[in-house]
């Protein structure tokens, strides 16, 4: 019973991951969603994440353990360490609120992926790109709003030089896709193009004025004072625990 309840909460967890985990540019834990899904990193959203967090934690302690299973035992232990990470992108880094370039991430990261494997490209992910370039000003605008209470000024100014000459650049990875998608699709790419870039250059203009006033980076990064102002008690204890074998946090980790 407990191997199969173990199991029942590793397909549930993974289930959720595929849509509440934020987009991330490492190989290893990309996942494979739908074309048309994008990363959501508002404070709802960060806020309905830690409720299910904390249903999965009481699901896993609710489970016998006491049998001496060891394999059972290890299983649970890596679950728990799945749910730790979590928590720790949520309330220790909390890079969906601090973290300028990880945010760049999460706007134009679901653009590339589509854009990644080798043409040609179904309907469904033609059909992604359209959803993906309508969505960046109203996803620019919603990062602003998070580093506009929680920015860190030296990750904003990393971004804001990765985003030069992005209007520009955006436009061009459109009029690229002529005569690889479908006439209709470019269309609409092509008409959403002028407005995204706007979007992304005045972001990245905004980050490049706004960073002075943004948090400095010396005091954000290590663990204690990643966690001094929006964290859980277990997440002081892990970053407790961690700053016995670490002194820094990386400040921006693969985005």
């Amino acid at each position: 019973m407990t191997t199969t309840e173990l199991i029942a909460l590793s397909d549930d967890i993974e289930r959720w991951a595929r849509v509440a985990s934020f987009r991330s540019s490492d190989d290893i834990p990309r996942m494979r969603r739908s074309p048309e899904w994008l990363p959501d990193f508002t404070p709802d959203s960060v806020e309905r994440r830690r409720v299910e967090l904390a249903r999965f934690r009481e699901r896993l302690a609710g489970i016998d353990l006491s049998a001496g299973d060891v394999a059972a035992a290890v299983d649970a232990r890596l679950l728990g360490s799945v749910l730790d990470r979590v928590e720790w992108d949520l309330d220790v880094l909390r890079n969906w609120e601090r973290d300028a370039v990880f945010l760049v991430g999460q706007i134009l990261g679901p653009w590339f992926d589509l854009l990644l494997p080798r043409p040609p490209f179904t309907a469904d992910v033609e059909r992604g790109l359209v959803v993906v370039a309508q969505s960046i000003p109203e996803r620019v605008a919603l990062a602003r709003a998070n580093l506009e209470r929680a920015g860190v000024g030296d990750l904003a100014r990393a971004a804001a030089l990765e985003l030069e000459g992005i209007d520009a650049r955006f436009r061009a990875s459109v009029d690229g896709l002529e005569s690889v998608v479908a006439p209709e699709i470019l269309e609409q790419l092509r008409a959403s193009a002028p407005e995204a870039g706007r979007a992304l250059a005045g972001f990245s203009s905004w980050l490049q004025e706004s960073a002075a006033v943004f948090a400095p980076s010396a005091g954000s990064v290590s663990c204690g004072s990643c966690v001094t102002s929006r964290s859980s008690p277990r997440s002081r204890r892990i970053s407790s625990a961690r700053r016995s074998r670490t002194t820094d946090v990386p400040s921006s980790p693969s985005s």
